[in-house]
């Protein structure tokens, strides 16, 4: 599963979370609007469709229940391999993932 696209410049953005036991839980019931979350497929379509990244695995959790869990486009391009849920991601700078969780961490404390 380990895939380095190596064939794109730009790997764009990659957010992906190690999760072991969540269940998988239904948007609506957890309060979520699911016209908003599908804003979410029609802007990584969008992404990958204009060459902006090349995939991309994204998943949103409510306490912890993932209401959210999608992949859009390739994890490897040159073998046109579909990017998956459970696509594990190498992360050559493991600032990126610190800075990451800060950022959703202050955006859930309401900093702007």
């Amino acid at each position: 599963m380990l895939q380095g696209n190596r064939s794109t410049k730009r790997y764009g953005l990659l957010l992906s979370l190690a999760i072991t036991s969540l269940t998988i839980g239904v948007p609506v019931a957890a309060g979520f609007d699911a016209d908003r979350l599908a804003r979410l497929d029609e802007t990584f379509e969008r992404y990958v469709a204009e060459g902006q990244i090349p995939g991309a695995v994204i998943q949103v959790n409510h306490r912890g229940k993932a209401v959210y869990h999608r992949a859009f486009g390739k994890s490897d391009l040159e073998s046109n391999r579909t990017m998956r849920t459970d696509t594990i991601f190498r992360i050559a700078s493991m600032s990126k993932a610190v800075i990451s969780v800060a950022i959703v961490k202050l955006q859930e404390r309401g900093a702007s």
